[in-house]
């Protein structure tokens, strides 16, 4: 049955649009929450086995892989292109953020175009600092979208456009340059890793004590962890 999508790129801005919904009574909604992260990882072929493997290199340099986490990963992409296939009406709901807005692009690659598609901009969540302000910032912005009566809708053109560039350069890396998305090799931070690396770490966690800011905000700790730990592999 067709019906209306709510797609999320981050798991802290689906439980505030759920909430947000419960708030107002409204029960019958559909918020996916897109595991993919589209920031870093080939993003071609862009399937649901490929978006899988990418999950596992990227975080078993973390945690081991159990079966349910593997398995909770399948069910969660199976509902983000299940939703595609049966949305009548899809928002989004993002912030700038690179996965974010790459997010959105790639999405936008698989949608009809007659499909009515609106975009909800919220503040960005910067988990480092995290304070009340912002989740009442959150919570006014969420509650803004769901109480317009009328919301104009986007067209999906340039969008679509982003996403197929991005998908036919398929590296590994996206990064924000000059306001501009781009696409970068894997080992396009390593310079800076290194600086961090040799002025005297012995393990991750003085890497992330001795990193300056602007480095370790660029990308998700994930993808971080990964790439320090190809470089100093003893480091557990």
């Amino acid at each position: 049955m067709k019906r209306i999508i709510d797609i999320c790129f981050d798991y802290n801005y689906k439980e505030l649009v759920e909430h947000g919904y419960r708030e107002k009574g409204i029960l019958d909604f559909h918020v996916v929450d897109c595991p993919i992260h589209f920031e870093y990882g080939l993003l071609k072929p862009f399937t649901k086995e490929h978006m899988i493997e990418n999950l596992k290199k990227y975080y078993s340099s973390q945690w081991p892989l159990m079966k349910d986490i593997i398995a909770g990963w399948e069910c969660d992409i199976d509902n983000y292109f299940d939703s595609l296939e049966n949305a009548k009406e899809i928002r989004f709901w993002i912030s700038n953020t690179v996965n974010n807005i790459v997010g959105l692009e790639i999405t936008c690659t698989m949608l009809k175009e007659q499909i009515p598609t609106y975009v909800c901009f919220l503040p960005r969540l910067d988990l480092t600092d995290l304070n009340i302000d912002i989740f009442s910032d959150l919570d006014r912005k969420v509650n803004y979208y769901l109480s317009m009566k009328k919301m104009l809708p986007v067209g999906l053109s340039a969008f679509k456009k982003n996403g197929e560039k991005l998908l036919n350069e398929n590296k590994e890396l996206r990064i924000i340059h000059d306001n501009q998305i781009h696409s970068v090799d894997g080992d396009y931070f390593d310079s800076e890793f290194y600086k961090v690396i040799n002025s005297g770490c012995t393990s991750w966690e003085d890497f992330i004590e001795k990193s300056p800011d602007y480095l370790i905000q660029n990308q998700q700790w994930i993808y971080i962890r990964y790439r320090v730990h190809e470089l100093k592999k003893e480091w557990k």
